[in-house]
C-alpha cells in the first residue's frame, strides 16, 4: 500500500546541507500533528535517517559489496504500521538508546542474534548497542547496504535532530485523491519542506551524484512504500 503524499525537506539551492553528507535539511517535527489534523487525511508517520555505519566485532565497519550503511529513527509505536517498508523479522522494534534494530542480511553474515552487542558509528562517535530486533526492506533491493535502526528520539539525537523529522509519508482519506491530499498540505509547510504525490515522488529525477543522497532518496520512497 501506497503513501499518497510525501513530505520531505527542501533545501534553497537544492544540494544538501554542509553539514549532513547526502541529506537535505529537516524540518520541525511540529508539522506532523499538524498535517494529522487535515480533513483529507488519514494517517500520516514521519522518521529520520542519517548515513550510519555497522562496526563489527573486529573493530572494521561492516559493508557488503558497493554499500554503505543507513541509520533510522523510528516511532517504536508505529513500527509496524503499513507506511513502514521495514519489517521486523525477530525481536522487537528499539524503544530506548541502548538498543537497535539491524539488517537480516548483517544479522546471517556476520552471526549476529537478539541481545549481542553490535557497533554503529555516527559521523566521529562510536557506540556498541544491544540488537533488539532483526528487519528486512520489503522487496526493494539495497545491495550491500547496511540497516540500522533506533527509536525515534535516539535517532533524532544522534543524528542531531532533536525536534525534527527528514519525512512524512501521508495516506488519505476514502474520496480524496493524491493531488486533494497535496493541495491541503501544501499551504502549512515551511520553507524547508515540500510536498509530492506519492507517483510524483517515484517519478522525481535526479542531478544530484551523491551516493548517499541517491540511496536516502531511495529509502525515502521505499518508506513511502513505492515499489523501487
Amino acid at each position: 500500500q501506497n503513501a499518497d503524499a510525501v513530505i520531505s525537506g527542501k533545501s534553497a539551492t537544492g544540494t544538501p546541507q554542509n553539514n549532513s553528507p547526502g541529506l537535505l535539511p529537516a524540518f520541525p517535527e511540529s508539522l506532523l500533528s499538524r498535517v494529522r489534523a487535515l480533513p483529507g487525511v488519514a494517517d500520516a508517520g514521519g522518521n529520520v535517517a542519517y548515513p550510519t555505519l555497522l562496526v563489527g566485532r573486529d573493530d572494521k565497519v561492516i559493508s557488503g559489496f558497493g554499500g554503505g550503511g543507513l541509520g533510522f529513527g523510528i516511532d517504536p509505536r508505529r513500527g509496524n504500521d503499513r507506511l513502514n517498508p521495514l519489517k521486523l523479522v525477530a525481536g522487537k522494534w528499539p524503544t530506548n538508546g541502548g538498543e537497535i534494530a539491524i539488517d537480516t542480511h548483517t544479522a546471517s553474515n556476520k552471526h549476529y542474534s537478539l541481545g549481542q552487542q553490535i557497533g554503529a558509528t555516527i559521523g566521529d562517535t562510536l557506540a556498541h548497542y544491544r540488537v533488539a530486533g532483526i528487519v528486512k526492506l520489503g522487496a526493494a533491493s539495497i545491495g550491500g547496504t547496511t540497516i540500522a535502526v533506533f527509536d525515534l528520539k535516539t535517532g533524532q539525537k544522534l543524528f542531531h535532530k532533536d525536534g525534527e523529522l527528514d519525512a512524512i509519508d501521508v495516506s488519505s482519506k476514502a474520496g480524496v485523491t493524491p493531488d486533494q491530499l497535496v493541495t491541503q498540505i501544501r499551504p502549512i509547510l515551511p520553507k524547508t519542506a515540500e510536498v509530492r504525490t506519492g507517483a510524483q515522488q517515484a517519478a522525481k529525477d535526479t542531478s544530484d551524484t551523491s551516493q548517499f543522497t541517491t540511496i536516502i532518496q531511495d529509502f525515502l520512497l521505499a518508506f513511502a512504500g513505492i515499489a523501487l
